[in-house]
């Protein structure tokens, strides 16, 4: 009966280290969302706020013109840090439900997140209104958001000749900036191979970004056509 009870154990131990194992290969293996902070459905106070998906494994780069939506009127810059993509959310102005959905996201083994939904509970209060506490910590907030780059602050922009967004990268590139341009020309089927329509529009497209404060030669730059590169 004795010797029964220890085989009993026994097989209880090596179930539950099979069980152990099992876990933590698929948490390894398997591209996934660990946590969100703050968790969904959460109060973000004082206008703006960080929120923070962390992934087990690194991130590829994030094209948020194309990857995100969000709720009409949020104002969203993005930062990767290996595992981490840290949403700088503001201009949450209202005492509502934000969405923010995520699409296609990609780990650099090539792994795929198709779609992530985030949500949370707007709880504004009037900055004259918050502690010293809250405000010091909107106001950090902000600047992180700002230190990304000073190009997201004026991108993506849409005009009648050109269009100039950005994808976020996973790691710095060879002149030190974590994001790179992708500028598209908007030629018609009349002006597409025109090389002076092209230049034109290219030259008001780098005078947008230079009117700016945004020195173009500091960026990678994906040229849509990619004729304009040489011109």
């Amino acid at each position: 009966m004795e010797s029964y009870k220890k085989a009993a154990i026994w097989i209880i131990v090596i179930i539950v280290i099979i069980l152990i194992s099992a876990w933590v290969i698929y948490i390894n293996f398997f591209f996934q969302v660990l946590n969100i902070n703050p968790a969904p459905n959460s109060k973000i106070n004082g206008g703006s706020g960080q929120v923070k998906f962390n992934f087990n494994k690194d991130l590829a780069n994030i094209d948020l013109s194309k990857q995100m939506l969000a709720t009409e009127g949020l104002s969203i810059s993005a930062q990767i840090n290996k595992g981490q993509l840290v949403l700088f959310v503001s201009n949450i102005n209202q005492a509502k439900k934000y969405q923010i959905e995520l699409s296609n996201i990609k780990s650099k083994d090539g792994q795929n997140i198709k779609y992530i939904k985030y949500e949370f509970q707007g709880a504004f209060t009037p900055y004259g209104q918050l502690s010293d506490s809250e405000k010091k910590k909107q106001i950090n907030d902000t600047d992180v958001g700002n230190i990304d780059d000073p190009a997201i602050n004026i991108l993506p922009k849409y005009s009648d000749n050109f269009a100039i967004e950005y994808t976020l990268l996973s790691e710095l590139d060879s002149k030190g900036k974590g994001l790179k341009l992708n500028i598209i020309l908007l030629l018609d089927k009349f002006n597409f191979e025109d090389k002076a329509t092209i230049l034109a529009y290219k030259n008001e497209a780098l005078k947008y970004l230079r009117d700016n404060g945004i020195n173009p030669n500091d960026y990678q730059i994906v040229w849509t056509p990619k004729e304009a590169k040489n011109l």
